[in-house]
């Protein structure tokens, strides 16, 4: 049984290896658009172009006719979720702790 939890944190440790080094792979396509993309924003500021930011001219603010209601649907939900990510953290900090007590 100690023999396989080597085993598999080795196998584990070389899979997390070989996809970092996989995953690093530059991409000069997405560096060069995103470049081009700065560049005409910055030729666009230069010579005093509007630059558009999706806010409409004339629009109201309707800032007075807002009610903030609370919704315990949502609420509930939200509790939930945060109770089951806490669990889910306990749970594999105890099995992180007990593979090292296996391991060691």
């Amino acid at each position: 049984m100690k023999n396989f939890f080597k085993t598999a944190l080795i196998v584990l440790l070389v899979g997390i290896v070989i996809a970092s080094i996989a995953g690093n792979k530059p991409s000069s396509s997405g560096n060069n658009t995103l470049t081009s993309v700065i560049n005409q924003f910055e030729e666009d500021i230069a010579n005093g172009s509007v630059i558009k930011d999706g806010v409409i001219n004339g629009a109201t603010s309707v800032e007075g006719e807002v009610e903030v209601t609370s919704n315990a649907l949502a609420t509930i939900i939200n509790r939930l979720g945060s109770l089951l990510i806490t669990g889910i953290g306990k749970l594999l900090k105890l099995i992180a702790e007990l593979i090292t007590k296996f391991i060691g």
